[in-house]
């Protein structure tokens, strides 16, 4: 099988059972979310490729032990995450993506922030990607353009709502409706070079160093982590 033919059997629709939505108030991010269940982006990268056609590892590149406003404790974890297909004759493509979570258990954290990165980084591969382009939900579909998956352009579609926006969170980094993204990683890098005095430049090159990576494998979720965190430390120093 070559590298198209995965790419089109990985890009196939999952089924509307996969879909999994999450509420604002269990995610505690401030706006709900939709995205795809773990479990079957595992067997669809089983059916396509078999269960010896990929493999995957992870490393945790982050780890804070915190409290949540309650005074409840809470861990941290941000992993980055490999997946590697095997196409034989020793070819592999891999590609890799950072993901976190927070949890007041140790091991909830953990696995939090495994499937979390493992569901942004088979979306490199296609996989589960209308997660991230906001495509689940028909909302979001443009009219229907052939592909039978779109809303057909008959009447004019309700205008959303806008969000409400918690304070512990910028405006920009709240998805319009149910979408799945936060800021672009330059938009986090030059907010971040702002508080801290610096170029852009100079944080690229401190974040390169922190987390041993080029900047097209960095998430923007951690980006976003490292604005927030050290805006709760100028909060504090006031």
């Amino acid at each position: 099988m070559n590298s198209k033919d995965i790419y089109e059997g990985l890009i196939k629709p999952l089924p509307k059972e996969a879909i999994e939505r999450a509420p604002k108030e269990r995610t505690r991010k401030g706006y709900d979310t939709t995205g795809y269940q773990y479990q079957f982006e595992v067997e669809r990268l089983n059916e396509v490729l078999g269960i010896d056609g990929w493999g995957w590892d992870y490393k945790i590149i982050k780890e804070i032990e915190g409290k949540w406003a309650s005074g409840k404790g809470f861990w941290e974890i941000t992993v980055d995450m490999k997946i590697e297909l095997f196409l034989g004759d020793n070819k592999t493509i891999s590609r890799t993506c950072a993901g976190g979570h927070k949890s007041e258990e140790y091991s909830d954290a953990l696995k939090g922030a495994i499937t979390n990165s493992f569901k942004k980084t088979v979306a490199l591969f296609g996989l589960g990607q209308e997660a991230y382009k906001g495509m689940i939900d028909d909302d979001y579909l443009p009219p229907d353009s052939g592909n039978g998956r779109g809303k057909p352009d008959t009447k004019i579609p309700k205008a959303k709502q806008p969000e409400t926006v918690p304070e512990s969170q910028p405006e920009s980094v709240v998805p319009e409706g149910r979408k799945m993204a936060f800021q672009t990683l330059k938009e986090n890098i030059e907010i971040y070079a702002k508080l801290v005095n610096k170029t852009p430049i100079e944080v690229s090159n401190e974040l390169k160093m922190k987390y041993k990576m080029n900047l097209k494998d960095l998430s923007a979720g951690i980006m976003w982590q490292e604005v927030d965190e050290l805006k709760k430390k100028i909060g504090e120093i006031k």
